[in-house]
């Protein structure tokens, strides 16, 4: 990375930067070799190459997530601003705009529905965890953490509702249990 550019990041992140994953970046999500924290995870996970930085911040602002969560990222060297050429030039000419090798394939997996349904599940059982359990939830949270599909986190459901049926009221677990199945559904 130029020094132009580190200094920039440090000044702020425009609302309409776009960054993408670098290969780095997409190691850490198949390793989770640097145990980073769910907000930075999460973060990394919605970096496509084509959501804007506003985009991400309002989608993730209640994780904590803010324009310095994108600089970690990018000191980390998981992710890179991608060069954008300006409007005009790129509708005139969108094949023209110069993406990363694996921009494409990323920004399809990174735009599925999928990945959008397990963000929000993984964001319901975090913030239940932390508003019916409490820390007893702990490992529960870290196995949350580390569930990358909807599979997974479907696997998590019957041990979720039984640790919130010993600290919460009956008629709050059924109402977490209906939502949770909605969204798992």
């Amino acid at each position: 990375m130029d020094q132009g550019a580190f200094q920039t990041i440090e000044k702020g992140i425009g609302a309409d930067t776009i960054f993408v994953k670098t290969e780095v970046g997409r190691i850490e999500l198949r390793s989770r070799g640097m145990a980073l924290p769910p907000r930075l995870r999460s973060l990394l996970v919605m970096v496509d190459g084509h959501k804007t930085v506003k985009v991400m911040l309002d989608k993730l602002h209640g994780m904590g997530v803010d324009e310095s969560s994108l600089a970690e990222l990018e000191r980390l060297g998981l992710i890179e601003r991608q060069h954008v050429q300006n409007t005009a030039t790129t509708q005139s000419a969108p094949a023209a705009s110069p993406l990363p090798e694996h921009a494409t394939e990323v920004a399809v997996s990174a735009q599925s529905p999928e990945l959008l349904r397990l963000l929000d599940v993984r964001n319901f059982y975090h913030r239940m965890i932390r508003d019916t359990i409490g820390t007893r939830g702990f490992m529960l949270q870290i196995d949350v953490e580390n569930a990358t599909t909807l599979e997974e986190c479907r696997a998590l459901r019957d041990r979720f509702l039984n640790a919130a049926r010993k600290t919460a009221d009956p008629a709050v677990v059924q109402l977490l249990e209906k939502e949770l199945d909605r969204l798992l559904a």
